[in-house]
């Protein structure tokens, strides 16, 4: 390729969009022909001498904010018909699969997540982020798999304790209707039947229940998984007789 006699000796593009910086590199994640036209013509360049320079915008040039808008608008529009963009795929892709993911939670949700209105299985939920023992209780909460009167009798554990202090038989809810717990710690204000699902249901709830459960000593000291030893004074005496299962209630 000549021009009056003289050999180009490179090529310099000027671009001021760094998203097409990028992809009219080498090694791209995008599949538009644009890009792909671009790369090729560049490897076939005499002696490969191609230089891409960023330059600053289009600031103050007549025409340019019209011409953004108009791209934007372009950009709106539904997705054509026929084959895709690899980024155009990859959302369309990330979507389905989402949907997907929220369909199959909705048909295997246990009963329990639904009583506390757990909706939704993310992949890295912030419970995670909470003590490691709370944690296991609020997943015996949740599940109902756990240190429970009606656990321990499904699966005959001969050495549970089946009754918490104040008398009542052990089940998931307990620690907010114990009696014990609500002298011992002001109980979190609110209705159960929209306190429960929160606190049970949430992350900024569980970071609650933690608090309270923790100053009330619910789980190590009202209602433990194993009682202390009796000592010289003799057994430790339940605070009530034993009752049914709490029940939640308006």
């Amino acid at each position: 390729m000549r021009m009056g006699g003289l050999r180009p000796l490179g090529l310099w593009p000027l671009n001021n969009n760094t998203h097409t910086h990028t992809h009219i590199s080498n090694t791209t994640g995008s599949s538009q022909e644009i890009f792909s036209s671009f790369r090729r013509t560049a490897s076939g360049w005499p002696n490969g001498t191609v230089h891409i320079r960023w330059v600053p915008g289009h600031k103050d040039v007549a025409g340019n904010e019209a011409a953004d808008k108009a791209a934007k608008a372009g950009a709106a529009l539904p997705q054509p018909e026929g084959a895709y963009s690899y980024a155009g795929l990859r959302r369309e892709t990330k979507g389905l699969r989402q949907k997907a993911i929220d369909k199959l939670w909705s048909t295997v949700i246990p009963q329990t997540y639904r009583e506390l209105e757990i909706h939704s299985s993310p992949k890295n939920p912030k419970e995670l982020s909470l003590p490691r023992s709370f944690l296991g209780r609020l997943l015996a909460i949740r599940s109902g798999h756990g240190d429970f009167a009606a656990y321990h009798e499904r699966f005959n554990h001969q050495d549970a304790h089946p009754h918490c202090r104040c008398g009542a038989r052990k089940a998931p809810l307990h620690f907010f209707f114990c009696p014990i717990a609500k002298r011992k710690h002001p109980q979190p204000k609110g209705k159960p039947a929209d306190l429960i699902p929160y606190l049970c249901g949430t992350f900024e709830g569980a970071e609650l229940l933690a608090r309270w459960t923790k100053a009330n000593s619910f789980f190590t000291d009202i209602c433990p998984r194993h009682y202390p030893l009796p000592g010289p004074e003799g057994p430790i005496q339940d605070h009530e007789t034993p009752r049914d299962n709490d029940n939640p209630t308006g």
